[in-house]
């Protein structure tokens, strides 16, 4: 009776033990918290991660995932992946998802659906995926997080494809793609639709859809943000395309595109057009991104490189930053203030920065020589600091031009030069 009795006392331990040995032959190590994450070695432990969407998990060494040929993303609408991803800067290469018309149409990318969970430091290479709408390399839904990941490879989607995620309604920080994508509807180059967050960012591959097509993201709308983020590769489409956003009904700051790479001499195809600023590959590059590019922040966040600008976590050739650059600093209480445009001369677009030392109403407007105003581009009250404004001049013809701050008393006049 003493035996049986020990015997069943022994027999929760011994289950819990088995369990816990299974559990960890599913991985190469961790037992899946915050603190000891399961270990991601290989393509069998990267399929597991559905069974745990809520654990988090660390990527421990390289791994090449094109033999997998029936790969179904991790997490979807109902069972989306809520934990953390850390891939740690190991690579998974040659990821292939092709569509399935008998699963339907689902999200689709590494990850299919991520709410409220984080994935970082994930590097895609050489991915190959054709699928259906809501496609991404990285992401298709993303709700979450996403910080320093890239992708580079072939997409072919249809609609809310992106290069890195197809449809955002989360956060993107210091990210970037090199994907080639090719979609329908609402494409970009870094994310198809976007109605979260993209900041410090870029995308450098071809695009090609059919409708709101953007070097950067196809559809940027509601309350969505783009700030401090760049694109340069092709760009192609039929109606509303744009070197940086197909269509915006949104927030851009700071957003680049390359007039020349992109083929495209409008950033914004259709849409708010504030924000978006059109530089040739010699502003882009080397040491004049540190002038043309002035709110990127190259001494924390972005690398200035004899090529174009990088992220931080990226592993290239720094070059030294320019030490007799003015730039505007954003934190700085200045006193009224208008600079000189920038760049110029310039085709089609300019940005004109301005500094309040208080609240006030501004009204900043462009005039031909004979005083005619041409454009007003503000006409309202304003916080005090530095604030920036982008003229764009494609309807105007070549010339000069002055633009006129008026604050309070306070008036400034400058000239610019729009050359075709």
């Amino acid at each position: 009776m003493q035996s049986l009795l020990k015997n069943i006392l022994l027999f929760p331990i011994l289950l819990v033990s088995f369990l816990t040995s299974t559990l960890h032959a599913q991985f190469a190590g961790g037992s899946g918290t915050r603190e000891d994450p399961y270990q991601i070695a290989s393509t069998s432990h990267l399929d597991q991660i559905r069974n745990h969407l809520n654990r988090h998990f660390v990527q421990v060494q390289s791994f090449d995932a094109g033999g997998i040929t029936d790969y179904f993303p991790i997490g979807d609408v109902r069972n989306p992946f809520s934990g953390t991803y850390d891939g740690a800067g190991q690579i998974i290469s040659n990821l292939t998802i092709i569509y399935c018309p008998v699963c339907g149409v689902l999200p689709s990318g590494l990850f299919g659906v991520v709410d409220g969970g984080v994935v970082k430091n994930v590097t895609l290479s050489g991915v190959n995926i054709k699928e259906n709408d809501i496609t991404g390399s990285l992401v298709g839904f993303n709700k979450g997080k996403i910080i320093n990941c890239s992708a580079t490879g072939e997409l072919l989607g249809k609609n809310y494809t992106g290069g890195l995620v197809g449809y955002n309604e989360g956060e993107i920080f210091d990210s970037r793609s090199e994907v080639n994508v090719s979609g329908t509807g609402s494409v970009g180059g870094l994310v198809g639709y976007n109605l979260g967050t993209i900041r410090n960012s870029y995308a450098t591959g071809p695009v090609t859809g059919e409708e709101e097509t953007g070097g950067l993201v196809g559809s940027n709308l509601d309350r969505a943000l783009i700030a401090t983020s760049y694109a340069r590769g092709q760009v192609a489409g039929n109606d509303d395309v744009g070197g940086l956003v197909g269509y915006n009904g949104a927030v851009v700051e700071s957003g680049y595109w390359n007039v020349e790479t992109s083929g495209r001499q409008r950033g914004i195809g259709t849409g708010t057009r504030e924000g978006a600023l059109g530089l040739t590959s010699s502003q882009m590059t080397g040491s004049s991104a540190y002038y043309y590019m002035s709110d990127f922040d190259f001494k924390s966040t972005w690398l200035l490189t004899e090529n174009y600008p990088a992220l931080h976590w990226e592993n290239v050739q720094a070059i030294d930053l320019p030490t007799n650059a003015e730039r505007v600093d954003a934190d700085v209480p200045a006193p009224f203030q208008l600079r000189q445009n920038y760049p110029n001369p310039f085709n089609p677009a300019t940005q004109i920065a301005f500094a309040l030392p208080e609240p006030a109403h501004v009204q900043l407007g462009v005039y031909s020589l004979c005083g005619r105003r041409v454009a007003g581009l503000v006409d309202g009250h304003k916080n005090a600091g530095w604030h920036r404004v982008t003229f764009d001049a494609t309807s105007l013809s070549s010339g000069i031009y002055l633009y006129r701050l008026t604050a309070d008393g306070y008036t400034q006049t400058r000239k610019m030069l729009l050359i075709r």
